[in-house]
């Protein structure tokens, strides 16, 4: 990912699906450094804490930057 590089990052519809579960949605504009193009996506993320919110951890994999 040394060749990715995020320039917009914004969250959107974030809302619990069950006790210590979350979900939302980013929109995250990235630059393909390597070859200077411009990308944008949707990336649906699924949060979660076993530990009563202490420690918060992606349950889904995150988006691959193409």
């Amino acid at each position: 990912m040394d060749t990715i590089r995020v320039t917009h990052y914004e969250v959107s519809g974030m809302h619990e699906v069950a006790p210590w579960r979350w979900e939302q949605n980013a929109l995250i504009n990235y630059v393909l450094t390597d070859r200077q193009v411009v990308r944008q996506l949707m990336d649906h993320q699924v949060w979660a804490s076993d530990d009563e919110g202490k420690t918060w951890y992606r349950a889904n994999p995150p988006p691959k930057f193409r």
